[in-house]
């Protein structure tokens, strides 16, 4: 499972947020590899109205119980369940340098 730390813009078709709003986010997928994780997140956010990812940090997880964030952990499950879960924050989530790999060039989600 890779936890993905990336900003979304919201697209046109976004029905809660307006056009151009980046809005942080972790992605959870059940992925080996990051070129996997974009394939297999890219057309879920699409659908939902997220124009542009960029890819911040991602790591390895193994398990999410640790965790006190209720959010997290149902994304977690999600991804278990269905290969993809993700939770939306209303402010940037705090630096953690757990997360080794820095990216960030957006990706067309289209």
């Amino acid at each position: 499972m890779l936890c993905i730390k990336a900003m979304l813009t919201a697209g046109s078709t976004h029905e809660k947020i307006r056009v151009g709003k980046r809005v942080p986010a972790i992605l959870l997928v059940a992925a080996t590899s990051l070129e996997q994780a974009e394939d297999m997140i890219a057309p879920v956010l699409a659908a939902r109205g997220w124009a542009t990812m960029a890819i911040e940090r991602y790591k390895e997880v193994q398990e999410i119980e640790a965790v006190n964030d209720q959010l997290l952990r149902d994304a977690f499950h999600d991804a278990e369940a269905s290969g993809v879960g993700y939770v939306i924050f209303p402010e940037s989530p705090s630096s953690n340098s757990s997360f080794p790999n820095s990216l960030g060039e957006p990706r067309q989600l289209r």
